[in-house]
């Protein structure tokens, strides 16, 4: 059997325990002599326990990822600027930069600048086209084609450019519309306003039992 015992207090695990019920389980005899090697043994399982928890709570390389695109990051002298995520001008930027022509193709600075104002829906002057660029390209996002004054999304741009346009469209903004009171009634603003209402009711309870 396994020399790990987790102790409860109400529903809680408290601590987890290295024990030694049966050390001829292990093939390690009971006398005195061995006890060094059963000490070895019990800090070999005690490490890999400690290995395996650290594991399972980290975050995955995909969150960091995320992260450290919408978060400035980086070294103090490349510094890469944050590409907040749901900040208008950068709502804008991804989509432009979603598009397929910009996917296949490239682009030219000067040819994604009046699309960029196009979905901002106000004005985007070329320096601040110039500034995004460096944004882009720090986080690893965009690159310039060899030779040219083009430029063209990486491989990581690809996967996450579209995915953070599509995940502010058609999830974010759609699903805060469908959870709106004057929404006409679905089943995510249903279930939204039913947690609203145990949430109420909880709560009302919770100061009548204090």
């Amino acid at each position: 059997m396994l020399p790990l015992q987790t102790n409860f207090k109400l529903g809680r695990a408290l601590r987890t325990e290295t024990t030694f019920n049966d050390t001829r389980d292990f093939g390690i005899g009971k006398k005195l002599e061995n006890l060094p090697r059963l000490i070895a043994l019990g800090r070999q399982i005690n490490q890999r326990l400690l290995e395996l928890e650290l594991q399972s709570r980290r975050p995955s390389t995909t969150a960091s990822r995320f992260e450290q695109i919408v978060m400035p990051s980086g070294q103090p002298h490349r510094r890469a600027p944050g590409l907040r995520f749901g900040d208008p001008r950068v709502v804008a930027l991804f989509a432009a930069l979603a598009r397929f022509e910009v996917t296949v193709g490239g682009f030219r600075a000067g040819d994604l600048q009046p699309t960029v104002e196009s979905y901002l829906g106000a004005q985007y002057s070329m320096r601040q086209m110039g500034y995004d660029l460096r944004r882009l390209r720090l986080n690893g996002l965009i690159e310039r084609m060899p030779g040219s004054h083009r430029y063209q999304l990486t491989a990581e741009g690809r996967r996450m450019v579209p995915f953070c346009s599509k995940l502010y469209a058609r999830a974010v903004c759609r699903g805060l519309a469908r959870i709106d009171p004057t929404y006409p009634p679905t089943p995510l603003g249903r279930a939204a306003r039913a947690y609203d209402e145990a949430l109420a009711a909880h709560l009302v309870a919770t100061r009548l039992c204090a």
